[in-house]
Parts: C-alpha cells; sequence; structure tokens
C-alpha cells in the first residue's frame, strides 16, 4: 500500500497528535458519472476535500482519502492510501480503512455523497462510544436505503470484513448482515448519491456545471 502524505497542513491539532479515524472511499473508477467523481467541484470545492471537511466537522482527528494517491494535496486530507487489494470495491476500501487507520472508532464516507450531516456522523460516533454491543453505525434514510456513511468499530469489523472478503464478498450491505448495526435515520436528500450525470444534474441544475475540464 503507498502513503502519500499532504504537504499542507493548516488545522489546529499538531500532526504529533493526530489519529486517522476518518476515511474517504474514492476508489470507484466513475464509469457511470464519465467524470472523476473526486474531482468534481460543487460550490467550488472538489468532493474529496468536501468529504473531509465533513469528517472533520464529526470530530474526526485526522482525515485519510483511500484508493487514490495522486490527488492534489489540501489541509483537510492528511494522507492517501491505496487500496490494499487493487480496487476491488467499497469492501475492499473499508478494510484498507480499518487496517491502516488508528482510531478504534473510524467514521467513512462515500465520496459521492456530499450532502450527509456532520451532525448526523457525529451521533454515528457517539452510538458507537456509548453502545459496546454496536460494531457498526450507518445512516440510512426513512425508506430503509442505508448508506456507506457512518462509524464502525475497528476491533469487531475488521475479522469480519477480512473474512467476507476472502470469501468473495464483495457488497457492504451484505456484510453488514453479519455484524451488529444501528442505524441513524436521515432525510432522503441528504443521501443522494452522485453516481450519474442525472445525479449531478439534479444535484446543482446542470449536467456540466462543477465538471473540470478534460
Amino acid at each position: 500500500m503507498s502513503v502519500v502524505r499532504s504537504a499542507a497542513r493548516t488545522r489546529r491539532h499538531p500532526i504529533e497528535k493526530r489519529v486517522i479515524d476518518g476515511v474517504v472511499l474514492a476508489g470507484g473508477r466513475s464509469r457511470r458519472m464519465g467524470r472523476d467523481k473526486a474531482l468534481l467541484l460543487l460550490d467550488g470545492v472538489p468532493l474529496y476535500v468536501r468529504s473531509a471537511r465533513l469528517l472533520l466537522e464529526a470530530g474526526c482527528s485526522g482525515v485519510a482519502v483511500i484508493g487514490r494517491d495522486e490527488l492534489p494535496a489540501q489541509p483537510e486530507v492528511d494522507e492517501q492510501w491505496s487500496d490494499l487489494h487493487g480496487g476491488e470495491g467499497p469492501v475492499d476500501g473499508l478494510i484498507t480503512a480499518l487496517t491502516s487507520s488508528r482510531g478504534e472508532i473510524v467514521t467513512v464516507l462515500a465520496v459521492d455523497l456530499p450532502d450527509v450531516p456532520s451532525e448526523s456522523l457525529i451521533r454515528t460516533r457517539h452510538l458507537l462510544a456509548e453502545r459496546s454491543d454496536v460494531d457498526v453505525a450507518l445512516l440510512r434514510d426513512e425508506s430503509g436505503r442505508i448508506a456507506i456513511a457512518g462509524s464502525w468499530r475497528s476491533a469487531a469489523a475488521l475479522p469480519n470484513a477480512r473474512t467476507f472478503f476472502a470469501n468473495g464478498g464483495r457488497s457492504v450491505l451484505e456484510l453488514i448482515d453479519g455484524l451488529s448495526l444501528a442505524t441513524e435515520v436521515v432525510d432522503e436528500s441528504a443521501l443522494l448519491n452522485l453516481n450519474r450525470p442525472d445525479d449531478w444534474k439534479k444535484r446543482v441544475g446542470s449536467p456540466s456545471r462543477g465538471f473540470l475540464a478534460d
């Protein structure tokens, strides 16, 4: 696994006291979007930076971006990690997050969920801190749709994730079937997943607004 450290650091915590306990999953190939989602600009901010800011607002001490090691350095991002297994989907990213992070509780956010409330992420962190019987706390909307946004207890989730992946499992939803799950309900709009140009148009009002030039 390659690690790239950010050269720009402006947060108030000194680097020696930071713990990487927030992770942005950005390893997807963006085939359906047709552009690199991590670099799309929303309100003038790349999505990977927006996601990192949400994790910091949620109380994470340090943030890594997984699945990429060549993104422009930003003060919100401490490190960039390549996937441990070469980028075989979100479970690979999750295993990398839980293996490489240095927190007992790790908050994970997919890069294409730009409107997740940081307050809801805070509640997932608090839930794990308060309840030892819960392995993972994720956000879901009122219809029951669960998103890759929430907090994981490394000691409990990582062994299950490794076994699940070794047996061919690649779905996060199937993975959590074997874990003790709690959910935090949010509005459906908070979990808008920017997978396709139509999703982007729905969010920003134009199919090309915010796209970076080729």
